[in-house]
């Protein structure tokens, strides 16, 4: 029997130091959480969404060996 080893991973929604405009940014953007599904598609819509009003490649996705 084989062990996978996995390692654990967290992301989060990381923006430009100066974007164009001042975005209202929630305070639980900035926390790390587990690289999860769920936690990916939220954070990946998050970044669709202000890339598409402050600019292509404002706001990324971070990500982290935990």
């Amino acid at each position: 029997m084989q062990k996978v080893l996995r390692k654990l991973i967290e992301i989060r929604l990381r923006q430009a130091d100066q974007p164009v405009v001042e975005a209202p940014i929630d305070q639980g953007d900035r926390l790390w959480v587990p690289d999860t599904p769920f936690h990916r598609a939220r954070l990946a819509h998050a970044v669709e969404r202000r890339n598409s009003l402050f600019g292509a490649q404002t706001h990324w996705i971070e990500e982290r060996e935990a």
